[in-house]
Formats: C-alpha cells, sequence, structure tokens
C-alpha cells in the first residue's frame, strides 16, 4: 500500500532480504509498484538493490532496477541506482528513453526531480487506429475532389504508376519511424513492424506509413487492367508461394531486428517486403476461399466493426468479475472469450443491425422472417 512508516517499524535485515521460490524480494515489488518511500526504507533495512529475480524467461534474473524499469517509475530506478544497483543505461541515456517506458503509464511520483514515463494526458487506446482512418478519409475526400478537377487531363497510366511508387515509398515511410530502444537490460534493439500513436496529436511519420496503404488500396479500387482483370484479382496470384516467401522473411526480419547490432536499412526491407508479402497473398487466399457470397461470413464481417468498439468495456467488467476464481487460466481466457463474443453478437442483432447505427456501418438492412425474432421491424 505504500505505507513506509509501517514497512520501517515492522522488517529488518531478515524480512528485507528474504526471497520467494523464484527469488523475489519485498524490494521488486515494492520498485515494480512505484513505492519510492517504500523503497528507500528497504534498502535502510539491508535490502540488496541488485538481487537477481529468477524468471522461465530471464536466466540471469530481473534486479530491482529493472522491475522499477519495466513498471515506468524513473524515480524509483533512479534511487535504486544510486544505492549500489546496476545502471541499465548507457552513458549519457535518459531514463524515457528506455524501451519499456515507451509503454508504461506515467510515475505517479511528480514531487521527483527524475523525469518519469512519458504518458499523455488523453489515449484513445485501442481505438487510436480509428482515429487514424478517420484522418486518412478526410485527406482522401479532399484529395478525391482535386482529382475530380484534374482527373480528365491525368493520363491513363497516371494510376497505375502511383501504385507501382507506393510499394518502395512504404520503405522511406517506415524509416521514419524506426527508432533503437534499450529493454533496460542492457540490450539493444528495433522494433518490428510498425509503432503505435494512442494520442490526439497524430504522428506524422506513422499516420504517412498507413497513409500509403490506404492509398494503395483506394487507387486499386475498382481498378481494371487493360484486359478487363481486376487488379485486385492480379495482384493475389501466386498467394501459396507469396505467403510461403512471407513466412520466411518474418523471421529473417524478426531476427534482423533482435541482432545485436541490427542493420537498419536491412532490417526496415525486410519489413515493408513481409508487410506488402501478406497483403497480396491474403488477397489471393481469400478471393479462392471466398470467392461466393456466405452468409455467416457476411454476418460476422458486418458485425466486426461494433464488436471492435464495444468489446474492451465487456472484456474489463468480465475480467474483473473472474479475475479471483480458482479456475485453471487458459479455461477462464477461453470461457471470456466465447462468452463475450456471444453478449457482443446478440447485442449487434438487437441494437444495432437494423438501426440507424448499421445502415451507417453496413448498409441498410431488411429483416428476415427469423430475424424479427431478435429484432423488431424498422419503419
Amino acid at each position: 500500500e505504500g505505507d513506509a512508516a509501517t514497512v520501517r517499524r515492522l522488517v529488518d535485515v531478515e524480512a528485507a532480504t528474504a526471497t520467494d521460490e523464484r527469488g523475489g524480494t519485498l524490494l521488486h515489488l515494492a520498485a515494480y509498484l512505484g513505492h519510492l518511500e517504500v523503497v528507500e526504507a528497504l534498502l535502510d533495512a539491508g535490502a540488496d538493490p541488485s538481487a537477481p529475480q529468477d524468471e522461465p524467461a530471464d536466466p540471469d534474473g530481473q534486479t530491482p532496477v529493472d522491475v522499477a524499469v519495466v513498471g515506468g517509475h524513473a524515480a524509483v530506478a533512479q534511487v535504486l541506482v544510486d544505492r549500489g544497483g546496476v545502471d541499465p543505461r548507457a552513458p549519457g541515456e535518459e531514463w524515457t528513453t528506455l524501451w519499456w517506458f515507451a509503454l508504461a503509464p506515467p510515475d505517479p511520483i511528480v514531487d521527483s526531480d527524475v523525469e518519469s514515463g512519458p504518458g499523455e494526458p488523453f489515449t484513445f487506446v485501442h481505438l487510436w487506429f480509428l482515429w487514424y482512418l478517420l484522418l486518412l478519409v478526410v485527406g482522401f475526400l479532399v484529395v478525391a475532389r482535386l482529382v475530380e478537377e484534374v482527373g480528365e487531363r491525368l493520363p491513363r497510366w497516371a494510376a497505375p504508376a502511383g501504385m507501382a511508387a507506393l510499394v518502395p515509398l512504404a520503405f522511406l515511410a517506415h524509416w521514419f519511424m524506426v527508432e533503437t530502444w534499450s529493454d533496460g537490460l542492457g540490450k539493444s534493439f528495433l522494433l518490428f513492424g510498425p509503432f503505435t500513436a494512442t494520442g490526439l496529436e497524430p504522428d506524422l511519420a506513422i499516420l504517412g506509413y498507413y497513409g500509403v496503404f490506404f492509398t494503395f488500396g483506394a487507387l486499386a479500387h475498382g481498378r481494371e487492367a487493360h484486359d478487363g482483370t481486376p487488379v485486385i484479382r492480379m495482384l493475389g496470384r501466386g498467394w501459396p508461394l507469396t505467403l510461403t516467401g512471407a513466412t520466411v522473411v518474418f523471421f529473417v526480419g524478426l531476427d534482423a531486428t533482435r541482432a545485436d547490432d541490427p542493420t537498419v536499412p536491412w532490417a526496415v526491407a525486410l519489413q515493408v517486403v513481409f508487410t506488402w508479402s501478406v497483403i497480396f497473398g491474403l488477397l489471393g487466399l481469400f478471393r479462392r476461399l471466398l470467392r461466393s457470397e456466405r452468409r455467416g461470413v457476411r454476418y460476422l464481417s458486418d458485425s466486426s466493426y461494433w464488436l471492435y468498439l464495444a468489446h474492451l468495456p465487456l472484456v474489463i467488467f468480465l475480467q474483473s468479475v473472474i479475475r479471483d476464481w480458482e479456475v485453471d487460466p487458459t479455461v477462464k481466457f477461453v470461457g471470456l472469450v466465447v462468452f463475450s463474443t456471444a453478449v457482443l453478437l446478440v447485442s449487434y442483432q438487437l441494437l444495432v443491425r437494423y438501426t440507424p447505427v448499421g445502415w451507417l456501418l453496413n448498409g441498410r438492412r431488411t429483416p428476415t422472417r427469423m430475424s424479427l425474432l431478435w429484432a423488431p421491424r424498422q419503419v
């Protein structure tokens, strides 16, 4: 609870150095929770700021400094280093440049001279991509209007040339997102894949990266080759070989980002090749498997945005209900996914599908006789 006075009264050197079955100490726990005064009390009682905690995935063990970094508590990490803990930073490096601080919440200790984790006053959480998609749609409307004005004067090869240019342009877009991170344990690496940004102010590098693929899709939509073949069909040809190659590139690219001294151009090139390969391969696979209309697939497709928007509060609530159940975690996980999906599908049928919200998402639907059991007929 962060009660340093009680810790000072109750904890002696034996308790301060005691370990659990994994080597964890009270100092590990206090450092992870960010209780600065408790950390100081435990250090005064004789706790070791460099005591390793045995973890299956980390044979060297995490020290209290490491778990403070994981928790995003710069002030705690600094105190531990000042009291003899091993500093995981490179010379001149700030705490907030360590990789874990990009994921950690802001440090609650506001009266410290040590800079806290970055945090943001507002965050879209899992809806961040919907925000970026809306920005891209607005940009598309503006550009589409301009193209309408000059469209007749554009040569026929303009759109295909633009699509071809976007493929290598993705490399440049990805390049602007690249940063070298430190994991807080003395190793640097690159992140595999694009970055995310949950704040209200858009990150231009990330917006530009997704804009490349958005623009490619806009240019490809409804376009046909000179022989009348849809461009989308042409892009998906040879999908088994494309997806197989993408799998190989994925593992090679992942290894390249985790190298001790990653070569940035090579790592970025592999990631871009992987991304385009997956896109083209899945286009072909889906056209092969879903070449004809399937009612079940169409229904799930129609409901997907509602499930995406509405699932988070329901999942959080269900987690709070079942977290203390003495049930196998795998059973709880599968049960939560199945139950929440069922509830969300029912809510979609009753509250969304035949309402103006459903019309906005997927177009107006006419209820069938069976669907009338679930939702009222719309007037």
